[in-house]
């Protein structure tokens, strides 16, 4: 029996209705049907609820009619970005709203300010690197940069690895144009550069927040952190001192899309650095590694990141990143990967020689590697980027999760923190990989667990209960940078208090008093341990393969590895995936046709096995390139798992034409082959190429093949004879 996954308590026809409306009002692609509310059900968080519905945008406008249609039927919205985050935050019941595929437009920049209007499905890398002729960047640099949106990292008040000198998205954001759970489309801008009123729906509402944080402030002052990152529950902290503006972006930015959804955005940019170096210091033992982080600090780097022997490993294991890795001294237990800017090259060389030699004395640091060439740099921050997608490429069960992953505290604490954290775990039994941002006092920590066994599940509370108290103790947060979502939004009570929890309420109210927008996330939350992508009833399709997929147990196994970080939705480096850099559609990715495998050949529900006819239509541009084997940091190999899938398919249903004609192909090219001149005019001609379309679904601006006037057979035997005959003659 299938076990479904937790879906949206609306009955099928109230779907249909919702489904049909929206066509109606010509709102984008809307896509009901059961593939896509199973591609949809999961983001890169351990967590999974299929949607009632997909609905791709194609303008504000229809972002408001979605709002209008789905408050009229009392459907929650989830908006999405890249479906990147690991907390649950992109995940819901309702309606889905992806943002990413149509609303990415880059718009005006104007120099005299250094700012840039976007849309929020803009990617970062791509606004960047449209940025960089002019000399300048958006900067929070976040490891997902080359497929993060901008919509996404406002909702989550992303940081990344340089938010030491940076801040976070907070910091750059000038305005924020917004639709409100009630369909109004407002604009938030810094309201102390205000020169009239901006509005009666902003100007309430700013009001409103006003008077929350002024009931609050006492509470605010003495629950809220005094760490550089917490960004748990809504940023009242940010909101000033009583008789201050009370600014909506504050709020907005780190909101999860629970108060509204951001669909443009004006970016506050800074010029891009001149001169960078890295220092890669290799250590003995993690810990010591921590330990050097003050000292380290003193030295004004504008990064400071640690990357540990799982992750080096993991790393050493993949061909792509590898090759990039010959910075790499001996086997260290753990790398601090240091990064120092400044405007003049000497300057930067006396900074570095300071810091290599003050760390040549400390107590664990083996080797210190200067790393100056920008394409060498690349390949540092390249394995440190990766870092999330190389720890989860261990085949089997055990994996190292995110939910505990995103707690911080002051860096001077760093090394005592994390040691006391290690105690946790070893009371668990539970190995962990550690990475991240030691610069700011955020190590991710990812315990390796076996979510589908009811005892780990149970240990994971454990582990979350157990970690949320440390982080109260050392004066840090839960919630670093990576958001509340599912996974942490059960912890904010008791971070927070009854007190502030109850403005975090008033918050939600005075935004959303109909709780139409992602609802369960910050407030009313879900326990952690509800809607997980795997659990106690999940069960396995086990079959019998032509491929031997032993190591990872079993094809489904390996489908099971990817996990949602979403590399394969990257256009600008590399060559995964060449079907997503072609349409843009989520459906396309590697990501989608692992989820949709995975959900087939399992208990889940929605999909049914291999010869389920929706992976027909999410399988068929693969081109089987194999570039995500090289690339995905997890080591999802899709070619391997679409031919099993064919063959799979074709046992039982038969190979259809156009499967045949190619598969015939080399023996009718073998036979053309005799009258080659004649092929390529019949084949060239549109008509051909028109019925080669119709009968086998084959693009006719694809031509087919030229054939050569001389085969290389003939040619060959030609050649050889000649030389034959010239051999003989010599020898006369």
């Amino acid at each position: 029996m299938n076990r479904a996954l937790p879906q949206s308590a609306i009955p099928v026809d109230g779907a249909s209705r919702i489904a049909e409306r929206l066509r109606g009002r010509n709102c984008g692609d809307i896509r009901f049907d059961r593939l896509s509310r199973t591609l949809y059900a999961t983001d890169a968080s351990i967590y999974e609820i299929i949607p009632l519905g997909v609905v791709l945008p194609k303008s504000v406008d229809d972002v408001v009619a979605v709002v209008d249609e789905c408050r009229a039927e009392g459907v929650s919205i989830v908006a999405r970005g890249a479906g990147t985050g690991l907390a649950g935050g992109a995940v819901g019941p309702g309606v889905q709203l992806d943002l990413s595929r149509y609303l990415n437009h880059i718009g005006d920049l104007n120099r005299e300010s250094r700012t840039i209007e976007v849309e929020a499905g803009v990617v970062l890398d791509e606004l960047n690197a449209h940025l960089a002729p002019r000399g300048l960047q958006f900067a929070p640099d976040l490891a997902t940069s080359s497929r993060a949106t901008i919509g996404g990292m406002i909702a989550n008040n992303s940081c990344g690895a340089r938010s030491i000198i940076h801040g976070r998205t907070v910091d750059h954001i000038a305005s924020l144009t917004v639709v409100l759970a009630d369909g109004q489309v407002v604009t938030f801008d810094d309201p102390g550069m205000r020169s009239v009123s901006a509005g009666q729906a902003v100007d309430r509402l700013e009001r409103g927040l006003a008077r929350i944080r002024d009931e609050h402030y006492g509470e605010i002052e003495r629950r809220f952190p005094k760490i550089q990152r917490s960004s748990g529950g809504y940023g009242l902290d940010r909101l000033g001192r009583p008789g201050d503006p009370a600014g909506a972006i504050k709020i907005l930015c780190g909101s999860e899309g629970t108060l509204g959804i951001v669909v443009g955005a004006t970016l506050k940019l800074i010029p891009l650095a001149r001169h960078s170096a890295l220092i890669v210091l290799h250590f003995s033992d993690m810990l010591a590694a921590l330990d050097v982080t003050t000292d380290v600090l003193l030295h004004a780097p504008s990064a400071v990141e640690l990357v540990d022997r799982l992750i080096l490993d993991a790393g050493l294991a993949n061909a792509a990143v590898k090759a990039q890795c010959g910075f790499l001294v001996g086997s260290p237990a753990a790398l601090m990967i240091v990064e120092l800017q400044d405007e003049d090259a000497e300057s930067l060389s006396s900074r570095a020689d300071a810091l290599i030699e003050q760390m040549k004395s400390s107590t664990g640091c083996y080797e210190c590697v200067r790393v100056l060439d920008s394409a060498d740099q690349l390949g540092v921050w390249n394995l440190r980027k990766a870092g999330l997608g190389l720890l989860m490429s261990r085949p089997g069960d055990k994996q190292p999760y995110a939910f505990v992953e995103d707690s911080a505290v002051d860096p001077s604490r760093l090394r005592e923190y994390i040691e006391r954290f290690q105690s946790v775990l070893d009371n668990e039994g539970v190995a962990a990989g550690y990475y991240a941002h030691a610069s700011v006092g955020c190590i991710h920590v990812r315990p390796v667990l076996n979510l589908k066994s009811g005892d780990d599940v149970e240990r994971m509370r454990r582990i979350a209960d157990a970690v949320s108290d440390l982080a109260l103790e050392f004066g840090g947060a839960m919630t670093g940078e990576h958001g509340d979502g599912i996974v942490r939004s059960c912890w904010i009570e008791k971070m927070y208090g009854p007190r502030i929890v109850e403005a975090f309420k008033e918050v939600k109210r005075l935004f959303d008093p109909d709780n139409l927008l992602n609802p369960h996330k910050i407030v009313d939350p879900w326990p952690m341990t509800e809607h997980l992508r795997f659990g106690t009833a999940h069960r396995d399709q086990n079959l019998k393969t032509v491929f031997d997929f032993s190591i990872y147990g079993g094809m489904t196994g390996l489908a099971q590895m990817c996990t949602g970080v979403g590399q394969c939705r990257q256009k600008l480096v590399g060559t995964m995936c060449p079907s997503y850099m072609v349409t843009g559609d989520e459906k396309h990715t590697t990501r989608a046709r692992a989820n949709a495998l995975r959900i087939a050949l399992s208990n889940q529900g929605l999909l049914d096995g291999l010869t389920d006819p929706h992976l027909a239509e999410v399988m068929d541009l693969c081109i089987g390139c194999k570039a995500c084997k090289t690339e995905c940091p997890t080591g999802v190999d899709m070619a391997r798992l679409k031919s099993e899938y064919l063959s799979h398919r074709h046992l039982v249903e038969g190979a259809d034409d156009r499967v045949r004609f190619v598969a015939d192909l080399p023996n009718k090219l073998s036979q053309a082959a005799r009258f080659p001149r004649l092929f390529n005019a019949l084949s060239q001609s549109m008509v051909v190429r028109g019925f080669i379309e119709r009968r086998y679904r084959l693009d006719r601006r694809m031509p087919p093949p030229r054939l050569a006037h001389r085969t290389f057979r003939r040619w060959f035997r030609r050649h050889n004879r000649s030389r034959s005959s010239a051999d003989a003659t010599r020898g006369e």
